[in-house]
């Protein structure tokens, strides 16, 4: 059974949308990967209650609404949120900015995997460089590590932030057994 959702009731948004939203803030996705067949597996999270015409018919109306947007690459399309998607999902979330940071990988070269964290707070960004290797979701490759700050930086497809705060480092493969209890404990 799912949990009810923590949220502020400021906008018009139903909880199987929210959740929609929860996976589209910071990233596109296609239209298989919000499917609810795949949803809890894809996303790490409870599913929505959306059957595929159901999710269509939202996803069509977030786009006539300008709340969300549709890339196209390679014959995909994704969805992704606008800035007035992401106002709504704001305003319903409250996200504390100030405590951000996101990973990701990047594989430039064969046998070769680069970390990015990006972060609000040189803080944030180095925390969670040092607990993802003390809970293994990163294994330190060694080589250089990159830190930079970028200025008037876009995160996800609709997010401007003032400062953004940058780590590359070679990992030397993708995490496999992650401490999450601790991981959980930890994190700000």
């Amino acid at each position: 059974m799912r949990k009810p959702l923590q949220r502020t009731r400021a906008t018009y948004l139903t909880d199987d949308e929210l959740i929609l939203f929860d996976c589209l803030w910071s990233a596109g996705a296609g239209f298989s990967l919000l499917r609810r067949e795949f949803f809890a597996d894809e996303w790490n999270r409870d599913s929505h209650n959306l059957d595929d015409d159901q999710l269509r018919d939202t996803l069509h109306r977030f786009l006539l609404s300008g709340l969300l947007t549709v890339k196209n690459h390679n014959g995909d399309s994704s969805y992704w949120m606008t800035e007035s998607g992401g106002q709504e999902w704001e305003a319903e979330r409250l996200p504390v900015w100030d405590r951000f940071a996101r990973n990701s990988y990047t594989f430039p070269a064969r046998g070769k995997t680069v970390l990015t964290i990006y972060a609000t707070s040189e803080n944030n960004r180095d925390g969670l460089w040092h607990l993802g290797r003390q809970v293994g979701m990163f294994k330190y490759a060694g080589g250089p590590i990159s830190v930079t700050t970028l200025h008037d930086f876009q995160l996800g497809s609709w997010k401007r932030f003032q400062d953004v705060y940058r780590l590359d480092a070679g990992v030397s493969q993708l995490p496999m057994l992650i401490d999450w209890q601790t991981y959980e404990e930890r994190r700000t």
